[in-house]
């Protein structure tokens, strides 16, 4: 579950994106040690990922100012399907 993107969880099709995304998952668990949404239960893990952000990877090492490039990478190609909705 926690490698689903949003788009998955809200029943769209199938993309390259989501692929991405897992990737991303995956760096971020490399980075910090573990997942960016370790909720207790499957319905939180998606409520996470719909509608929350992961801690900022600076926060959990901050020794390693480089990792500040994920975060601008999460920023800039994670949008989130209630980001695209102004009302």
């Amino acid at each position: 579950m926690a490698y689903l993107t949003p788009d998955r969880l809200a029943g769209k099709p199938a993309a390259i994106s989501d692929d991405l995304y897992a990737v991303g998952v995956v760096g971020y668990e490399a980075l910090t040690g573990r997942k960016p949404f370790p909720q207790d239960n499957l319905l939180a893990v998606a409520r996470a990922i719909m509608d929350g952000r992961p801690p900022a990877i600076a926060a959990l090492r901050p020794a390693h100012r480089c990792l500040l490039c994920w975060e601008r990478i999460w920023e800039q190609n994670v949008v989130r399907p209630s980001q695209t909705s102004a009302t």
